[in-house]
């Protein structure tokens, strides 16, 4: 029997996929129609799974020393907000609020507030 995975194991795989900048491993933890955008400015980055593999491929592909460190984490439900740093893209640090969908074990939307 296959065992659904928890929110916050999905979200624990994609930050690892992500500082691997394993591309695979991070796409397969999204839902094929899932949007990706940043709240406080209006902007949607990607949309569906084509998008977000070419949004990613190119961050990672350009941003070698790119790392995520979460330094605040919340659940509920098919929630979970974590407060990160994440270096590695251009200079200093950025420091954003992730807020993940997850549902049937893949991640819906995220969706960013940036400082």
């Amino acid at each position: 029997m296959n065992q659904v995975a928890s929110p916050r194991e999905i979200v624990d795989r994609q930050l690892r996929a992500y500082n691997a900048r394993d591309i695979d491993a991070y796409c397969d933890l999204y839902a094929s129609d899932a949007t990706i955008a940043t709240l406080n400015c209006g902007t949607e980055h990607a949309r569906g799974s084509d998008a977000i593999r070419a949004y990613y491929t190119d961050r990672f592909n350009n941003s070698p020393d790119l790392h995520c460190d979460v330094t605040c984490r919340i659940e509920l439900g098919k929630y979970v907000v974590d407060r990160e740093r994440v270096t590695g893209i251009g200079n200093g640090e950025l420091e954003v609020i992730a807020i993940y969908e997850v549902t049937d074990s893949q991640i819906q939307s995220l969706r960013f507030i940036r400082k």
